[in-house]
């Protein structure tokens, strides 16, 4: 499908700035009746959208992985033994080489221009700390600090942009200029129309002022208002919270579930609630921020496992289990897995039939975050579990937000009854010296609107460019965005990757049909 066409273009691009591709094609289910009842809230909306996912582009080509829709998967606890490729491509050698010297170089100058600042020669203080500043406390470490002043404020204009628009599948820019190194920013008053806004998390195609969406939050903010300034525990309970929990632990097939107002806390204020000191902490080494803080807030200890590598995961369980605690040997409380379903990052799928048949052989706990999973993947958007039409019951903590496919906020976690109710009462900056930030202001001034991810979100020579694709863009926008990519490509020279694409296929494009290409 979509896919396909997407690899011809994209299969030749570098490693350096990799591709992040999540897409989330909705169509009328059964339920779609349901959206005009006057009783549900706009995450019924969302909920009863029939969901389905192609494919998740991860890196250069893999037919084995794109091309397959998994249906058989064992639920018996054994471990998955169908292949489960990942195509990532290393870096070339010399791009890695150049990467390093340049953010080497830059660095210096950084150092430098701080003595020339340091002795008031330097002319330009934008970067020097004001009078009235001095006497408060840093808001950063050291390299932080220097990091931001000499290095991030080159790029800072390309890391955020202000909008004045609904993100749907096209956005308004507001044109800003700077004239003293993007320290501030002065507005021109021109706007940038009709952008393809590709950098926004709208799977499902909700984010709109118009429809059934627009109606139903807007019956809601009227009803209810915007906020009840009360904790539910006190008077800040209301009938559409008990109501929304029951349509997710639904939806989820669990038998309880809780919301939560932000989707960040729900990870790093609940997991301390689960784990404390004398349990273990076994994290994926590309798990979301909010994971690593929630694992550090909770005092347990943290051991970190390979990407997606069960060896690396059996073998820190297996030393958990005959080692125990450091220095008193003793047996952990507890030891919980921290996993996502969808890497934000990388693009890349949980091994999560292996990662079920892992925590039940050692008897470990399994947190999964949903956050980019839910809604937009498996055969009724039900997430990674129903992707790879596992039991629900085999996640002990199943954690998602609203953001992402379902156009609202917050997020939930859902599980067993007994460990939720007794859970409810415990109470950077981006990269520099690479390509990737030129690539994003090319395709603004093309009309695209793309987010950029580097350094030290990502190793250094790993920066990306991600693209959310939504259920609202049409295929004019996606032909627009791919040959605009292709010119940007050949402009930044980009293309050296050492797979070969796919040509074409010659007759039109049919979207009902699906055929495979071989090598």
């Amino acid at each position: 499908m979509i896919s396909g066409l997407l690899l011809n273009t994209l299969n030749s691009f570098s490693p350096c700035v990799r591709f992040h591709f999540v897409f989330a094609l909705c169509s009328a289910g059964s339920l779609l009746c349901k959206l005009f009842t006057p009783a549900h809230n706009l995450f019924v909306l969302a909920l009863t959208t029939k969901a389905s996912i192609d494919c998740v582009l991860i890196g250069p080509r893999d037919d084995n992985y794109l091309n397959c829709y998994i249906h058989h998967v064992t639920q018996n606890g054994g471990l998955y033994k169908r292949p489960f490729n990942e195509g990532f491509e290393e870096t070339p050698m010399l791009v890695a080489v150049l990467t390093y010297v340049g953010y080497g170089v830059l660095t210096l100058f950084g150092y430098l221009r701080d003595f020339l600042r340091h002795w008031r020669i330097e002319k330009c203080h934008h970067a020097t700390e004001r009078e009235e500043q001095k006497d408060f406390v840093s808001l950063y470490q050291d390299f932080e600090n220097f990091y931001t002043r000499n290095l991030y404020m080159r790029i800072r204009d390309n890391w955020n942009r202000p909008i004045c628009s609904v993100p749907g599948a096209r956005v308004d820019i507001m044109e800003r200029q700077s004239h003293d190194y993007n320290w501030s920013f002065k507005y021109t008053g021109n706007v940038i129309k009709d952008v393809i806004n590709m950098g926004s998390y709208n799977y499902l195609g909700f984010a709109r002022n118009t429809g059934p969406c627009q109606e139903a939050a807007a019956k809601v903010l009227e009803e209810y208002g915007v906020g009840v300034c009360s904790t539910r525990q006190e008077i800040g309970n209301l009938d559409k919270h008990e109501e929304l929990e029951k349509l997710v632990a639904s939806f989820l097939g669990v038998e309880a579930a809780m919301a939560y107002g932000m989707g960040f806390a729900t990870n790093s204020m609940n997991i301390p609630a689960l784990v404390s000191k004398g349990c273990l902490i076994l994290s994926d080494e590309l798990n979301h921020a909010s994971l690593v803080l929630g694992a550090r807030l909770s005092g347990a200890t943290i051991r970190v496992f390979k990407h997606n590598n069960m060896q690396s995961l059996e073998k820190l369980l297996k030393d958990a289990i005959v080692y125990g605690q450091p220095r008193t040997r003793r047996p952990w409380k507890k030891i919980l897995i921290l996993v996502e379903g969808i890497y934000s990052m990388e693009g890349s799928i949980v091994r999560l039939p292996e990662v079920i048949a892992l925590k039940k052989k050692y008897k470990a706990y399994l947190y999964l975050d949903e956050a980019h999973s839910i809604g937009a993947l498996g055969p009724t958007g039900r997430g990674v579990v129903d992707y790879f039409g596992l039991d629900p019951e085999d996640v002990d903590i199943m954690m998602g937000t609203f953001t992402k496919s379902f156009g609202a906020s917050g997020g939930y976690i859902g599980g067993k009854k007994q460990d939720l109710c007794t859970l409810c009462f415990i109470l950077l900056p981006g990269f520099l010296f690479s390509v990737c930030s030129a690539f994003g202001r090319e395709m603004l001034k093309r009309n695209i609107g793309v987010v950029v991810v580097g350094f030290p979100a990502t190793p250094i020579i790993e920066s990306r460019a991600r693209f959310c694709l939504s259920a609202a863009h049409t295929r004019e926008m996606l032909d627009t965005a791919l040959k605009e990519i292709d010119e940007v490509g050949d402009l930044l020279h980009l293309k050296y990757s050492r797979h070969r694409s796919v040509p074409l296929l010659d007759r039109p494009f049919d979207e009902t049909t699906y055929e495979e290409t071989e090598d």
